[in-house]
């Protein structure tokens, strides 16, 4: 494993731990996994419209 894939790894398990701390410390829980699939949505059209199709195929 490269280190540049341990990183990302790593950095992907914090990403979920700390979605999942706001999620269990909000009082309401629908509003909080409201609130991160809109940022995670915003995220997911920016990078889909800026990386090139031939890195898909």
């Amino acid at each position: 494993m490269t280190t540049l894939t341990f990183f990302i790894i790593m950095f992907a398990a914090l990403l979920h731990a700390s979605w999942n701390a706001l999620v269990k410390g909000g009082s309401d829980k629908r509003l909080q996994m409201t609130a991160i699939a809109l940022g995670q949505f915003q995220s997911c059209l920016l990078l889909t419209f800026q990386t090139p199709l031939y890195e898909f195929l």
